[in-house]
């Protein structure tokens, strides 16, 4: 009886009894035939692989472009071309400048830091000024050291002016108020400065030179204004003072009554009223 039961299973492949057998897949040999053809013959029945495309490599599109220019290292950075305002600086430092130029800015920069000046108006640089005026123009690796040593050069200075006020055209009193020019030059000297006080009014006067044409070129609209309005007030205060000024009426003193206190002139005291007398 098994037999007979497992004979007919075995020839139509079925599963147990009563249920369906099943049915065979028709082999597409054309899909092999493909795959072999493509070289990738994966098992039976699966799908071709699609092949992805390769990405380009970041490396080799930097490179490429370096290596058709002859320059397989990464690209210099070019120089960068000099502006407008440091050609023309260049072109005016190149200038020789006369020392007369020279002497005339320096006793220009003297007259602006001095507060001080003699009986007839010459400037006079004090003891502030002095350490005001190194603040300002020597470079700041050295700026400690001198005014360190400036304090005392400016007694030595002072002291000798005292002693020949007559060279330098002073009296002891004017000499005690502060430093000529040419006791200013001498004390630069001796201050041991990195540059020779005539290298440094020429570094100076090509900075101040510059910063004057940087501002006017910037600011000519302002200056054009502003020249105009103090122009327009020189005329409106000439004017005013050559109208001729009206004579101011002079108000007549008030009559007082008989019993109110008058002010004597002369004196400022004021006048008791006399008391009324009734006979």
């Amino acid at each position: 009886a098994i037999q007979t039961l497992i004979q007919p299973m075995k020839k139509h492949n079925t599963g147990p009894l009563g249920a369906k057998p099943k049915e065979k897949k028709a082999k597409d040999p054309s899909c092999r035939k493909i795959q072999i053809q493509r070289g990738n013959a994966g098992p039976l029945g699966a799908k071709p692989t699609e092949k992805k495309a390769k990405e380009p490599d970041c490396r080799e599109t930097l490179i490429q472009p370096m290596k058709e220019r002859g320059n397989a290292g990464p690209q210099r950075a070019k120089p960068k071309e000099k502006k407008a305002k440091d050609a023309e600086a260049e072109e005016l430092q190149e200038l020789p400048l006369e020392e007369e130029e020279l002497d005339e800015f320096f006793l220009t920069l003297f007259g602006l830091y001095s507060s001080s000046h003699d009986n007839r108006g010459r400037p006079l640089m004090n003891n502030m000024d002095l350490r005001r005026f190194l603040q300002d123009f020597v470079p700041a690796e050295y700026t400690n050291k001198a005014l360190g040593r400036a304090d005392f050069m400016y007694d030595e200075e002072i002291e000798r002016q005292q002693d020949l006020s007559f060279a330098y055209d002073l009296s002891k009193g004017e000499a005690s108020r502060g430093l000529t020019m040419k006791a200013f030059n001498l004390c630069l000297h001796k201050l041991k400065l990195p540059k020779r006080s005539k290298d440094m009014a020429e570094k100076w006067f090509w900075c101040y030179l510059d910063l004057l044409t940087l501002f006017l070129k910037r600011f000519r609209f302002v200056v054009i204004c502003c020249v105009f309005v103090f122009f327009h007030l020189f005329c409106t205060l000439s004017n005013w003072k050559a109208m001729p000024q009206k004579e101011l009426r002079q108000e007549e003193p008030r009559k007082l009554p008989r019993t109110c206190s008058k002010t004597c002139v002369g004196t400022g005291r004021r006048e008791i009223p006399e008391p009324f007398v009734f006979i």
